[in-house]
This record gives C-alpha cells, structure tokens and sequence, in this order.
C-alpha cells in the first residue's frame, strides 16, 4: 500500500508540477516581458519632441497590442 501511494503522490505531484506550476511560470515570464516592453513605450512616448520639429508640446500614441490568452 506504501508502494502504491508514493507512486500516486509522485504522479499528481508531476501532473501538477506539469498542469499548474509550469504554465503559471510562463504567464509570469510573458507578463513581465510584456510589461517590460510597455514600460519601454511609455518611456520612448514621454520623451518625444515631434517628428519634423523638436518642439512638439503634447503627443498623443495609440498602440495596438495582442491578446495573450
């Protein structure tokens, strides 16, 4: 019986390991590369000056993004 509830425990440990720890990994992965590449955006946006002039006061930005479902 010992035999056969450690086998048991292992393979839900490994189909939860597989099914749930590792896929919440990968969203975290993509939602800080993600986040990163938004952060980065902004930045670039707040610190520009205009396209023919360097003088532009007040640019606005649309940016089109893909869902990560």
């Amino acid at each position: 019986k010992l035999n056969t509830g450690a086998t048991t425990l292992n393979n839900g440990i490994t189909k939860f390991n597989k099914e749930g720890i590792n896929k919440l990994s990968n969203y975290s992965i993509k939602v800080n590369n993600y986040s990163s590449k938004a952060e980065a955006l902004v930045n670039l946006s707040k610190n520009y000056k205009g396209y023919a002039s360097n003088n532009a006061t007040e640019t606005i930005f649309v940016n089109k993004v893909q869902s990560i479902n």
